[in-house]
């Protein structure tokens, strides 16, 4: 298997910096990054980064670099020290694909990727290639929020058979899929990411859904309201997100949400439910997450 080897460089000053990427690529260096140091303080999940004296640069190269290289960058400061490693070179996604195998998602419902045959006990089959996209089913937030979604279409069909979704945060597309599988007559799924979009109507097209129109819009871009707005996001950008989630959700509408972390739970439904004629439906834990059911009261 291929290798390549890299370098770390700690203390690297302003002044150091320059003269250590000079060398690097005289050096045949094939890139640099920097390790950078963030803290995440607060519920709203904005991450800050450490501001330091010194920092932490990586050089990657194709062959082993030269001890003379290793000599040059010590002779800029006598404080950078250096530690290196040999990796493998890895296809991640074939590497990932051995070990992703079809499983159950929510009743009936199993993830199936294209290169397994559907189990025989899958009575629907979602089959999900998840390329770059996050959201394979997997995770214990889609998890729950596959649940919350499925008791609610079930529930909400059978009196509104033209029932609409809004899937934010859509990633792969196996929600929504799940969601035209269960009877939604449309769904529109937004993501921000473009490689989201992609593998999504990829996926749709695996399965034969026809309902389902994929977006990079944002939230604020979306017209209309609908019954099911579920939204699968880490819970400091659903804070963010909430006058848009409620927007969008119709009268006596449902907003599911997921990605909650058990230790911000209390923090966070008091400030979701703040200001609001929301309600909570139905609270769903699995491992470290929270995803709960609110509804708009009547």
């Amino acid at each position: 298997m291929e290798t390549y080897y890299k370098l770390r460089v700690h203390n690297v000053t302003e002044k150091s910096e320059e003269m250590v990427s000079y060398w690097a690529f005289e050096f045949g260096c094939s890139g640099i990054s920097e390790a950078l140091a963030f803290h995440q303080a607060d519920l709203r999940y904005d991450p800050k980064i450490l501001q330091a004296d010194t920092k932490i640069l990586e050089l990657f190269f194709e062959k082993r670099p030269e001890l003379t290289l290793l000599s040059k960058i010590q002779e800029i400061d006598s404080r950078l020290t250096i530690d290196s490693s040999q990796e493998d070179h890895k296809d991640w996604l074939e590497e990932w694909k051995k070990g992703f195998h079809a499983f159950q998602l929510w009743r009936d419902f199993w993830i199936v990727p294209s290169w397994e045959q559907v189990p025989t006990q899958a009575k629907q089959a979602v089959f999900i290639d998840p390329g770059m996209a996050f959201g394979t089913g997997t995770h214990a937030t889609t998890q729950m929020m596959a649940a919350l979604i499925g008791s609610s279409c079930t529930e909400m069909i059978k009196t509104n058979p033209h029932l609409q979704l809004l899937d934010v945060g859509s990633g792969t597309g196996v929600l929504s899929i799940m969601a035209e599988k269960l009877g939604c007559e449309k769904i529109i799924a937004t993501d921000i990411d473009p490689e989201a979009t992609r593998v999504g109507t990829a996926n749709a097209l695996k399965n034969e859904c026809s309902k389902i129109e994929f977006s990079e819009k944002s939230l604020w871009e979306i017209r209309g309201t609908f019954p099911i707005v579920a939204a699968n996001i880490i819970d400091g950008v659903l804070l963010q997100l909430k006058p848009e989630l409620i927007k969008h959700c119709a009268p006596q509408g449902k907003i599911l949400l997921s990605g909650i972390l058990s230790d911000h739970e209390d923090e966070f439904i008091q400030e979701f439910l703040k200001d609001t004629n929301l309600a909570v439906q139905k609270r769903l834990q699995k491992d470290e997450w929270v995803a709960f059911q609110l509804q708009q009261r009547e």
